[in-house]
């Protein structure tokens, strides 16, 4: 929230505004004030709500930011005073910083003579039409333990010798695997939990792995 008042309030914001960007800027910003004096070619004096000094590959700059803390749209004769402002200045740029919009021809104005147009309020959830807001992600943390076997298998068929000579390596996850004795022909599936995996290792045993819908079977005679 802005949490502003009137007029000076909103000016001293705008400042801190400033002061936050150019602190990440590439360039050496000299100062930023506000309500100042800056006298012309005129030798007129004038009121520059925020001020900001710096210099950039060694040649200085000067930001007149003209703050309008109004609850209604600026008009044209705004940006014809920091117009004028521009032209009595040497060297500078002017921003004119709104809290609502601008009316007809300003844009124009702004833009034919590099004058930048900001605007600084609150934010509204319209500001957010058209952008992704909420993103909600559901999700299943599956605790594993794998056992990692080397297998060392001694084909005689050339089916066999030509099946074996890839990858021998298998990995389980004892926590979604079943293990059963493989001595006999229709074994009753048996679940263990990681604590009693050593169970039946002396004997032919299938390990039967179940993950993402695949069954890899391991025996051993």
């Amino acid at each position: 929230m802005l949490d502003v008042n009137n007029s000076t309030e909103y000016e001293k914001v705008a400042q801190q505004v400033y002061q936050a960007i150019l602190a990440s800027d590439e360039v050496e910003t000299m100062e930023v004030l506000h309500n100042v004096q800056i006298t012309g070619r005129s030798g007129v004096a004038h009121q520059i709500d925020v001020y900001w000094r710096y210099l950039k590959d060694g040649v200085e700059h000067q930001i007149l930011v003209e703050c309008k803390y109004y609850k209604s749209t600026i008009a044209l004769i705004h940006a014809r005073n920091l117009l004028g402002l521009l032209s009595d200045i040497p060297n500078s740029q002017g921003v004119l910083l709104t809290t609502k919009g601008v009316q007809s021809g300003v844009v124009n104005l702004c833009n034919f003579y590099g004058i930048s147009l900001k605007r600084l309020r609150d934010p509204k959830g319209s500001d957010w039409d058209g952008f992704i807001q909420k993103v909600e992600i559901e999700g299943i943390l599956r605790r594993t333990e794998y056992v990692d076997f080397a297998l060392k298998i001694d084909g005689k068929d050339e089916e066999s010798i030509a099946t074996l000579a890839g990858d021998s390596g298998v990995s389980v996850n004892t926590l979604e695997a079943l293990f059963q004795d493989g001595t006999a022909s229709s074994p009753q599936a048996v679940d263990l939990n990681p604590g009693l995996f050593g169970i039946g290792l002396d004997h032919g045993i299938n390990a039967v792995g179940r993950d993402a819908g695949t069954r890899k079977i391991i025996s051993r005679s």
